[in-house]
């Protein structure tokens, strides 16, 4: 039982670096991001995964169990995979894009606005 204590308290402390680690990192992105494009805005295509448990479990036997310890770290997994996969679909079909993943907050709103119909200025969209 002690065993198990020290591997879970070493495994934790690994996790809390990682975390520690992945917040720094995200500092110095906004700063890139404010550096490079100063107070202007960028047009950014977002995507929420609201399924992940079912998109692990259809890939991987062990996702369920791993969703009952540690369901962050399979959403971790489940969207460094999707990253994979739009990286290669869109350079599959010639799209040159930054593809990343960021954490912003999220303010929900009881009515929700889809933009995907909205006029765009370019009318080949």
């Amino acid at each position: 039982m002690v065993w198990l204590t020290f591997v879970l308290l070493v495994v934790c402390g690994s996790l809390v670096a990682t975390v520690v680690l992945q917040h720094r990192r995200l500092a110095a992105l906004d700063a890139e991001i404010v550096e490079m494009y100063g107070d202007a805005t960028v047009e950014v295509i977002a995507i929420e995964i609201q399924n992940h448990l079912e998109l692990a479990a259809s890939r991987s036997p062990f996702a369920r169990p791993l969703a009952m310890v540690t369901p962050g770290i399979l959403k971790g997994i489940v969207h460094r995979e999707t990253l994979k996969m739009m990286r290669s679909e869109l350079a599959e079909n010639g799209v040159v894009a930054d593809v990343r993943s960021r954490r912003v907050p999220v303010r929900r709103t009881p009515t929700s606005v889809d933009h995907d119909d909205a006029q765009t200025e370019d009318p080949e969209l």
